[in-house]
């Protein structure tokens, strides 16, 4: 037998022997257990996965299933998260702590701690801060999911650098932020970051020093003003989801006082998403987007649109319904693509 499901587990410690020779043990609707032990180094069992404890902490006994991968406690009474139970667990690569009741991550007291898991899920539980000096001790982490919880401050105390080798997705959705500082961030393979669903009223601060960020998400937030010139360094950006917004003006800072902005260069973006703001003016000319694909604008306030086939050159598809325009300038797009201006391939107004 290699692998055990328990539907219901009534007990309040759930024992594994040193011998066991099963390789996957689900418990689930484990109401009543508070405490997990391991005697001796385990080498078989790889999936752990107990649903509706009553623990509170992950247990530190875990450090002897010297074979685990997959360690999942969901739904439970989990209030503390501390890495060092995983310290000896070389092969995992995934721990999911999804819908507990987190509200501290403690940062370990062993400076040589090294936790080997690739993704880390703690969405769903009740965190309002975070020391990003947490996930030190994760060398190989590539995915983190904190959507869903109350989260109002990620910190880097400072003069601190917090090395993140291996990230490439930050997901913060969902959350209660009102601003974000990546400027202690070392996360030069960090690709994607979602903060949807947010009160963020800015940009992250230090945006620029992620030069390889492909995504991001901030629809859904409180924005009211953007700084195209906060790309500038983020020459790696295909997509941009700033929708569901209150954004009035979305043009480039010029570097110099009373002087005319200089034209913002993302020569990889392919998706712009403005859906659903205030906008009423944007200058095209100040974008160098020579990829983009796909431009949303519905639900804003504009009322004159040139033609984008001149000005974003790989321009497939800009939607515009829902807004104000004016039927002069229809006639004039109209006009545009009857002089087959817009080809297939082209630029569909929709």
């Amino acid at each position: 037998m290699e692998r055990v499901y328990y539907t219901k587990y009534y007990e309040t410690i759930l024992r594994i022997p040193a011998e066991c020779k099963l390789t996957e043990l689900e418990v689930h609707y484990a109401t009543q257990l508070q405490m997990i032990t391991v005697s001796g180094s385990n080498l078989h069992l790889k999936v752990l996965v107990i649903t509706k404890a009553a623990m509170r902490r992950i247990p530190r006994p875990l450090e002897n299933l010297q074979a685990l991968t997959h360690f999942v406690a969901t739904d439970g009474q989990l209030e503390v998260v501390n890495l060092e139970a995983f310290h000896n667990v070389m092969k995992l690569k995934s721990v999911t702590l999804a819908a507990n009741k987190v509200r501290v991550l403690e940062i370990s007291t062993d400076a040589e701690l090294y936790v080997a898991t690739q993704d880390l899920i703690l969405s769903d539980n009740e965190l309002e801060y975070i020391d990003m000096e947490f996930f030190v001790p994760l060398k190989r982490l590539i995915f983190v999911d904190l959507h869903n919880n109350r989260l109002k401050q990620i910190v880097v105390r400072e003069g601190k650098l917090i090395t993140l080798p291996t990230i490439t997705t930050i997901t913060l959705s969902e959350n209660r932020l009102k601003e974000l500082n990546v400027t202690g961030w070392g996360a030069p393979k960090l690709s994607s970051i979602d903060l949807e669903s947010n009160n963020l009223t800015r940009l992250p601060i230090g945006l620029d020093r992620l030069d390889g960020l492909q995504i991001l998400q901030m629809g859904n937030n409180q924005l009211t003003t953007v700084d195209l010139g906060r790309f500038a360094r983020c020459r790696e950006m295909v997509r941009i989801d700033l929708s569901n917004n209150m954004l009035r003006t979305i043009l480039p800072t010029p570097h110099i006082p009373h002087t005319t902005p200089s034209r913002v260069s993302l020569p990889n973006l392919r998706i712009l998403v403005l859906s659903n703001n205030n906008l009423n003016n944007i200058n095209y000319e100040l974008w160098n987007f020579p990829k983009l694909a796909t431009l949303l604008l519905s639900m804003n306030r504009i009322q004159r649109v040139p033609s984008l086939s001149n000005l974003l050159p790989g321009l497939q598809r800009a939607l515009l319904t829902e807004n104000p325009i004016l039927c002069s300038n229809l006639r004039s797009l109209e006009a545009d693509i009857a002089s087959f201006k817009l080809r297939k391939g082209s630029i569909t107004y929709i």
